[in-house]
């Protein structure tokens, strides 16, 4: 999960640097149906990739596309709260949000 991890910081970094770029296509995502659509088809495409990732690595299958899932979308939830929240950083945000996704799985076992 480590790895996959540091793929999603090293995407957010760079979305960082473009963050104005950035924000206007997520605009142009949301106010476009079809736009919509089709970054659904994209993210899906990450969680596959992430999942064959974390299979390479010894996961088994199932388990690696629940985790790649679970990732993929504490990652869209950052993204979309960077959007409305101009002051903070992307990668900080990632960070934090696959934070609470660990820390809610940990006391969903409970």
């Amino acid at each position: 999960m480590k790895a996959a991890a540091s793929g999603l910081n090293i995407a957010s970094a760079a979305l960082q640097i473009r963050r104005d770029e950035a924000q206007d296509r997520r605009r142009l995502i949301l106010a476009t149906p079809v736009l919509r659509e089709r970054e659904l088809m994209v993210f899906a495409s990450v969680a596959a990739t992430l999942a064959a990732a974390l299979r390479e690595r010894g996961a088994d299958d199932r388990g690696a596309l629940v985790t790649a899932e679970a990732m993929v979308a504490a990652f869209r939830v950052a993204f979309e709260y960077w959007g409305e929240h101009p002051d903070r950083e992307l990668p900080q945000l990632v960070d934090e949000t696959l934070e609470e996704l660990k820390a809610a799985l940990g006391s969903a076992a409970d």
